[in-house]
């Protein structure tokens, strides 16, 4: 065998040694993509369940009711409107407001992250937002308080709403 065969040998071996790397490193994108998409999963989890412990906390919507009232009362439109047209007390349109406000932000996170959800996840997130947007408290809460929502949250579900069969 001389030097050429020997040096073609090499090439050989180092063209399989090149397609084993990329075989091995296209492995470990597809592991690093599925734990990040389970690590935003659990983030999504965590903040949703977070806000919903605020929003169920009695005593601590009293306590932002009588705060907000020593400081001029609850003015905003939505309080205004839920107490109006609604018919709750102080205590309860503010806690109606924390509770809307946790599943908007349990939604909103992740039409942020939209672009980076598999097809199943997004339409998993369709259907929350088509049942969250059947429920007219809900609804309420949403009209009132979309302008000061994140913009392009707003459109994603505006855009979602216009293609669905909820009213």
């Amino acid at each position: 065998m001389n030097w050429e065969e020997v040096g073609a040998i090499g090439q050989i071996l180092g063209s399989l040694a090149v397609f084993v790397t990329i075989g091995f490193l296209a492995i470990q994108v597809r592991h690093s993509e599925t734990e990040s998409q389970r690590a935003m999963e659990r983030i999504r989890r965590e903040r949703g369940q977070q806000f919903l412990t605020l929003a169920t906390d009695e005593r601590l919507a009293a306590i932002h009711v009588k705060a907000n009232k020593a400081l001029g009362g609850m003015t905003a439109p939505y309080f205004v409107a839920a107490s109006k047209e609604l018919g709750l007390t102080e205590v309860e349109a503010y806690s109606l407001f924390l509770e809307q406000l946790a599943r908007w932000n349990l939604h909103a996170y992740s039409i942020l992250d939209v672009d980076e959800l598999r097809p199943r996840d997004r339409a998993q997130l369709d259907r929350g937002l088509d049942s969250t947007w059947s429920e007219p408290a809900f609804r309420f809460w949403y009209q009132h308080l979309k302008t000061t929502l994140h913009a392009n949250a707003v459109r994603y579900v505006d855009n979602l709403l216009a293609h669905s069969s909820t009213p």
